[in-house]
């Protein structure tokens, strides 16, 4: 290794940087991400970014912002006195945040609708969902229809409690700047919630996505392994092979310092989603009962080498995983036990490591294809519909008020506890306490969120007297749980 990552702190911020010359690459890396929000302010902190962004310019300096799962990372690059004078007037309007106005707030709200219209509209749960719930890791993708409310005080709130420089890190790919000047707001490390599956034993979930989907919860150590052999086993013979799929592509989150949920998300056209969930499934079965091919392997080493840079630099996604990890309290081996472990692994040892993981597997299946229970029995899964409404005995609570549906024989009653619907012979329910988020849209629709990340818009205009209906359903659930959602 030619290159040596040095830590430091400035103004009580870590640094990392490197000891390159020449253009900088630098970053501020906030420890907040989408997984830090409670479900009724999700998108919060994607806003707080754009915020801060609007508050800096004009720049010319080539710069940007993201919002991820684990951090809000600001960047910039390009001459090292340049990229200092952004992240140090980033700073800056972090400690003068209240001065944003209600003008720049709609403005970026509109910026965000642009950006990605159906997430700020939309609430529709993923792998992340399925398996977590609405809560923590599965708070990161489920949509973001409540930054349509969002207002200053929480805003405030939200920056005050985790811009701090506390909770921030800087990287460079050279050396530290000599201009900077980085003064966040003193505070403390915030306490963060910690990720729990709901989902413990193999299932396939019935998904509103396209394709086929299969989740694992992996070692951290062994996830960039795993991922790049997964792929070149299941394209060897879902594609080459069989026909049924285009591409692999994986997507990893962290779900705590030691595990990762590595997801491959399969393209198979609609008519063959079931065989590409089949040939999928057992493919995995079968990769950790007999093992990586001797290509999979040679191939898995190659790509890390490349993703090492071949031991001779450090790769900037490196510095990063210092930095977010490091602000989350979770340690990152160095490049050389990275490599180490690399060049050790066999085909026999990432073989046992899937093994290990196969009893967190989930296998999400587009529900166009109407996956069924013994679709999922057939591959030693357990079944999950992801609906909302769940069976429950039938029932007529009495002296409760009912509502009937105007274009069929379907009733609603709404109890202390409960949502329930009679249609033909079939009770359903929703548990009102169970209710993240209640979305209360001006088109008549109430979106439903539940603890689990099952969602529904819940269209009131569908029932006789529905602006009562409405109103009593909102009343019902949580007080702290319902927020204005853009019109569906």
């Amino acid at each position: 290794m030619t290159q040596k990552v040095h830590k430091g702190l400035h103004h009580g911020i870590p640094t990392y940087s490197l000891d390159d010359g020449g253009p900088c690459n630098g970053k501020l890396h906030v420890g907040v991400g989408m997984r830090d929000e409670p479900a009724v302010l999700a998108g919060i902190t994607h806003l707080v970014e754009h915020l801060l962004l609007r508050m800096v310019q004009p720049q010319t300096v080539l710069h940007g912002g993201t919002t991820g799962t684990e951090s809000v990372e600001f960047w910039a690059s390009g001459e090292p006195e340049d990229v200092a004078a952004f992240l140090n007037a980033i700073a800056a309007a972090v400690c003068r945040f209240q001065d944003v106005s209600g003008e720049d707030i709609g403005r970026e709200k509109a910026v965000i609708q642009a950006e990605d219209p159906n997430k700020f509209r939309a609430v529709s749960s993923g792998l992340y969902g399925y398996r977590f719930g609405a809560a923590d890791l599965g708070n990161a993708h489920f949509g973001a229809p409540a930054t349509e409310s969002l207002g200053m005080s929480e805003l405030l709130s939200w920056a005050r409690q985790w811009f701090v420089a506390e909770n921030a890190a800087l990287t460079f790919t050279g050396e530290v700047p000599a201009a900077l000047d980085v003064s966040m707001p003193p505070g403390s490390i915030p306490e963060r919630s910690v990720a729990v599956p709901l989902i413990t034993e193999p299932t396939l979930v019935v998904s509103r996505k396209d394709g086929v989907a299969l989740s694992l919860l992996v070692p951290d150590a062994d996830a960039e392994l795993l991922a790049e052999a997964l792929r070149y086993e299941l394209c060897a013979r879902l594609r080459h092979d069989y026909g049924l799929v285009y591409s692999v592509v994986d997507f990893q989150a962290p779900m705590d310092a030691d595990t990762v949920q590595l997801d491959l998300i399969l393209d198979p056209t609609s008519s063959n989603i079931p065989a590409a969930f089949d040939a999928g499934t057992a493919a995995l079965h079968d990769i950790a009962s007999t093992g990586f091919s001797v290509e999979a392997l040679d191939y898995t080493r190659k790509a890390r080498a490349s993703d090492l840079e071949y031991g001779r630099s450090v790769p900037d996604w490196h510095l990063d995983r210092l930095a977010v990890r490091g602000l989350r309290g979770w340690s990152t081996p160095g490049l050389k036990t990275v490599t180490r472990h690399t060049d050790s692994t066999t085909a026999v040892s990432l073989a046992a490591s899937l093994a290990a993981s196969m009893e967190s597997l989930m296998v999400a299946v587009a529900g166009y294809a109407k996956p069924r229970r013994k679709h999922a029995a057939a591959q030693g899964l357990a079944f999950e519909s992801f609906l909302i409404w769940r069976d429950t005995a039938p029932a007529v609570p009495n002296g409760h008020r009912a509502w009937q549906a105007k274009d069929s024989e379907a009733v609603l009653w709404l109890t202390p506890d409960r949502l329930l619907k009679r249609s033909g012979k079939k009770t359903k329910a929703i548990e009102l306490a169970d209710i993240a988020v209640a979305g209360d849209r001006s088109c008549g629709c109430v979106c439903l969120l539940d603890r689990h990340g099952r969602s529904l818009d819940f269209d009131v205009t569908e029932w006789r007297k529905g602006k009562e209906l409405r109103s009593s359903l909102l009343a019902a659930v949580p007080e702290d749980t319902v927020r204005v959602f853009p019109a569906d």
